[in-house]
Formats: C-alpha cells, sequence, structure tokens
C-alpha cells in the first residue's frame, strides 16, 4: 500500500476512534422517576421533561449546563440547583412547585418558565424575597401564568425584565401594578389577561402611561404615537387633578359639608363669575366729552415733485402728457 493512501487511513481511524463532544442530551418522554447521575463538562443543553420526577438530584456534576427542560413532572421544591452557576434558561412549567425559591446562586439565570404549577385548592403561588432579590441583575423572561398569583410586589427588584406573563391570575389591584412597572425601564412585553385588573375601565391606557418602552401588550403591538398621545393625555388628567379646588365652607359660612359634588361645582362656578364680575366692573360715573371739543382731523399735506422742462417741449409724468403755457 502506498505511504500517501496510509497515512490518509490513519487519520480517518483517528477521526472515528476521537468520540464527540456531548452538548445536548435527550432524556425526554422516557418515564424516568428519578435523574440519573450525569458527569459532563462539556454538556450544555438537557431535556428531562415528560417524566415522572419527584425530586431534583445529581445535577452536580454539569457544571456548564445553560438550558435545562423539566416541564411536565411532579418535581414540588426547588432545590440541589447551586451548583449550575452557568444555567442560563430553566423551563420549570407544570410540576407541583408552591414557592420560587433555591435559585439564589444562579447568577446567570436570564429566563425562567415556571408556569401552570399544580397547586392544592385554596393555595396560591409564591416568591421568597432573597432569591428574587439574587435574580434582579441577571433576569430577564419571567414567566409565572396560570399560578393564582395574588400580588405583584414581590417582583419590583427585577428591573432588568424585558419580557413578563404573569396572565389567568388574580390580580386586582392595577394601582399596585403600576407602582412597580414603572421602575422596569426595559420592560417591552407583557401579558396580563385573564386577571380581574384587565376588565378595569382604561386598563390598557393606565399600563402602557406607566411604562417607559412598552412594545406589547397582552399580544397587541403599541406604537410610538399611541405611547405618546397616551403619556401626554395621562400627564394632563394628572396636572389638572392637582389643582386646589374651592372649598365652599371657607367661603360661605354656613353651608353643609356634606353638599353633593355636582351642587359644589355648580356654586363654586356662581361664586368665581360674580368675583370676576365685582373685580372687572368700574363704578365711576363715565364722562362724555361734547362732539365739538373734539380735536378737528386735518388732511395730511401733499408736497407734488417739481417738475423741471424746457419750454415748448412736452414731457410725462405717471402717465400725464405735461406742456408748459407759452
Amino acid at each position: 500500500m502506498e505511504p500517501k493512501k496510509l497515512i490518509t487511513l490513519g487519520k480517518e481511524q483517528k477521526k472515528y476512534a476521537k468520540p464527540k463532544k456531548l452538548t445536548h442530551l435527550h432524556l425526554q418522554e422516557t418515564a424516568l422517576t428519578s435523574i440519573k447521575k450525569i458527569e459532563s463538562i462539556h454538556l450544555e443543553t438537557l431535556y428531562i421533561y415528560n417524566n415522572r420526577i419527584k425530586y431534583l438530584e445529581n445535577l452536580e456534576k454539569i457544571p456548564n449546563l445553560t438550558s435545562l427542560y423539566l416541564q411536565r413532572n411532579y418535581i414540588e421544591k426547588l432545590e440541589n440547583l447551586r451548583h449550575l452557576k452557568n444555567l442560563k434558561r430553566l423551563y420549570i412549567g407544570y410540576n407541583k412547585i408552591k414557592v420560587l425559591e433555591g435559585l439564589d446562586d444562579l447568577k446567570c439565570l436570564e429566563e425562567l418558565h415556571i408556569e401552570k404549577q399544580q397547586l392544592s385548592p385554596g393555595d396560591c403561588f409564591c416568591f421568597d424575597p432573597r432569591t428574587i432579590y439574587h435574580l434582579a441583575k441577571s433576569l430577564k423572561v419571567l414567566n409565572v401564568s396560570n399560578n393564582k398569583v395574588t400580588t405583584f410586589k414581590y417582583l419590583a427588584p427585577l428591573t432588568n425584565l424585558t419580557w413578563i406573563d404573569v396572565s389567568h391570575n388574580d390580580l386586582d389591584s392595577i394601582s399596585d401594578i403600576c407602582e412597580i412597572i414603572r421602575y422596569w425601564p426595559h420592560l417591552k412585553t407583557a401579558i396580563l389577561t385573564g386577571n380581574p385588573i384587565s376588565k378595569q375601565h382604561r386598563y390598557r391606557e393606565t399600563i402602557i402611561a406607566n411604562c417607559y418602552q412598552l412594545e406589547c401588550l397582552d399580544g397587541k403591538k403599541i406604537t410610538d404615537l399611541t405611547r405618546t398621545f397616551i403619556k401626554r393625555f395621562q400627564r394632563e388628567r394628572k396636572n389638572k387633578k392637582s389643582k386646589a379646588s374651592l372649598n365652599l365652607a371657607e367661603h360661605i359660612p354656613g353651608v353643609p359639608k356634606n353638599y353633593p359634588h355636582t351642587l359644589q361645582k355648580a356654586v363654586s362656578a356662581s361664586l368665581i363669575t360674580n368675583k370676576l364680575n365685582e373685580l372687572t366692573f368700574d363704578q365711576t360715573p363715565t364722562q362724555h366729552i361734547p362732539w365739538k371739543a373734539l380735536p378737528k382731523k386735518s388732511l395730511p399735506k401733499c408736497r407734488f415733485p417739481k417738475i423741471t422742462m424746457a419750454s415748448g417741449d412736452p414731457t410725462t409724468y405717471k402717465g400725464c402728457i405735461i406742456s408748459s403755457f407759452p
């Protein structure tokens, strides 16, 4: 055999003899009841969804994992995840988790999908303030839909959020939500459908007015023109409300303080009108000057330009022929 062919054959044998680096491991829909011990420094994505797993374990030997898919299992608690220092995306929806906790060491986590947990009747999904505080710098995407969430205030530290889904929960205070989202300058997409607040008057306008650069609300895009108009309208409305109103009890002695609002407005308008009339009316007698004493109008004196011409030679001035008399 020729030397060149031997060299080529040797390279091919080395190529097939060297094992490939495993970066994606698919263990979904395999009826697993527990997570087997996995050791790999090259593994980046692990799929274990649609199984029967109850506990999170044996994940400490995959430190470079960036994506973990654990949906549709029987997991009841978030635990044993502190070794996943490089984890960026965690999908753990459709389980039995009651509290968002145990993620304090995941400094790189950007996406968290923990929607539709199987909660017992009367229970609601809760947030551990310590976990929220530690996720504040990195978390950008959060999905907690269908979890019977009743309050929004514990999510306030998540100032780097760009996308949030809290649809189909029990949020009923639009003022509490606005108080929080106005401190989220990077929020571009929000989904709030299915909550009691979505049925309140001017719900959409109120949410848009309290966001910096929201681009999509409940699946509907928001144009720059709409955002500018709503913000200006809300600002003018707020300024109008901040103006001090007339208190009848301070100006009219004996006026009851329990008058209806419409009656107070009517009497206030009447008082203001009468006050303006008193200020603008002049009670001094009018003096009339006789018409003969008025200065006479005199016509302005017209000075015609001098025209010099030789005797007997006609000339024209502004279209007229002028000739000198003999």
